[in-house]
């Protein structure tokens, strides 16, 4: 469960490189803004300058080449410079026509004999997604200005796993899967993944939630640390249009502390305002990215955003709402003004007897369909 389990390379690289592009489409005003990161080795402001292109990845279309830009000069460490680039021809990223454009930055660094020259590329789609949060009923997703309904299933493993072995096949196979079953969205549970199964998802028009991995509750001597790991998950995913939603914990249930455990864990408010630092980091790396703080929160509503509840109504007992109760029509406490999401739902926890005894462990299968269920595993 931890570890180094992707690739690792040495890359040599001049003594001034481009360190991280970044571009934040817009597409009601037909223009990108380009975040160039720089890294200098040196303890000397250097002098840099870009040469920047622009090509279709994945379709056939027209090239721009040639744009320059004059920077200031990059002082030591990490210097980012914003340039704004006009796009009036592009094409809209969306799940059914997933275009994408190959940015590169051609950096030239020093004077005279003493230049270097550093080349970078990203890849973009030109795509806008929003959640209304101005009039109520708030929550719903916007997608290029057109109202969207996210369905989708949780990945626990099966993209990362293959991916992890370099079987991408399996990777393409289950996502068309999803797609041919009618689903838009996938949610990443609990964790980041690789940066390859990213880049799939982007070609093949697949939208992403992205957890942190922060699972029930926190400590108090964890909270930094936490908190800076969400601001390095959005500069891992902010480059990918595929990734439209990002979430901060799993589960929080800080009221279903026992006294033996409450002092090990922060409390409700404290979580809030953890919660609140995880937003500011976010947006300092991504001023547009859509965030719901908590996904399945026990504890909620939360004090930003939408209410996302996990309901195992006929799996768990009594889970979320009791199934006489949800029959009645009734239904687990909700945010007021705000629609809701269901993170995680359920009706079954176990297959078909059948099926658990042709594949299942031995020591994991009833000895008939009538053994109690809640003996079994």
């Amino acid at each position: 469960g931890a570890g180094i389990y992707q690739a690792v390379y040495l890359e040599g690289r001049s003594g001034t490189f481009v360190n991280d592009l970044f571009v934040r489409p817009d597409i009601d005003n037909k223009k990108i803004e380009l975040w160039l990161e720089t890294y200098n080795c040196e303890y000397a402001n250097m002098p840099v300058k870009a040469d920047i292109s622009i090509y279709p990845r994945n379709f056939a279309g027209e090239a721009r080449e040639g744009i320059k830009a004059e920077l200031a000069p990059a002082g030591p460490r990490i210097s980012e410079y914003r340039l704004e680039i006009p796009c009036e021809k592009f094409r809209l990223w969306n799940p059914d026509e997933p275009y994408l454009y190959n940015l590169r930055v051609k950096l030239t660094a020093g004077d005279g004999q003493e230049q270097s020259v550093d080349v970078m590329d990203t890849t973009f789609g030109m795509r806008k997604f929003q959640q209304q949060d101005k009039t109520e009923p708030k929550g719903d997703f916007y997608l290029n200005n057109k109202k969207i309904i996210l369905r989708g299933t949780n990945e626990m493993g099966n993209l990362a796993r293959p991916a992890m072995a370099g079987n991408y096949q399996q990777v393409i196979e289950d996502l068309l899967i999803g797609k041919a079953a009618h689903l838009n969205f996938w949610r990443l549970t609990q964790r980041p993944v690789q940066e390859e199964i990213y880049d799939l998802c982007d070609r093949l028009g697949v939208l992403i939630q992205t957890d942190l991995p922060n699972f029930g509750y926190l400590r108090k001597s964890c909270i930094e640390e936490t908190a800076r790991q969400a601001g390095e998950m959005e500069r891992l995913i902010r480059s990918h249009p595929s990734c439209v939603l990002s979430t901060f914990i799993n589960e929080p249930m800080s009221i279903c502390h026992t006294p033996e455990v409450r002092h090990r864990r922060v409390d409700r408010e404290t979580l809030e305002d953890f919660l609140d630092v995880c937003i500011r980091y976010t947006r300092m790396y991504n001023p547009d990215r859509v965030m719901i703080v908590a996904d399945g929160d026990y504890d909620g509503p939360p004090r930003y955003g939408m209410f996302l509840a996990h309901a195992y109504t006929a799996m768990h007992e009594d889970h979320g709402c009791r199934l006489g109760r949800l029959h009645a029509g009734y239904l687990f406490p909700l945010k007021k003004g705000w629609k809701t999401g269901i993170g995680e739902y359920g009706a079954e926890g176990l297959d078909f007897l059948h099926t658990m005894k042709k594949y299942y462990p031995e020591d994991m299968c009833p000895a008939s369909g009538n053994e109690d269920r809640k003996s079994v595993g």
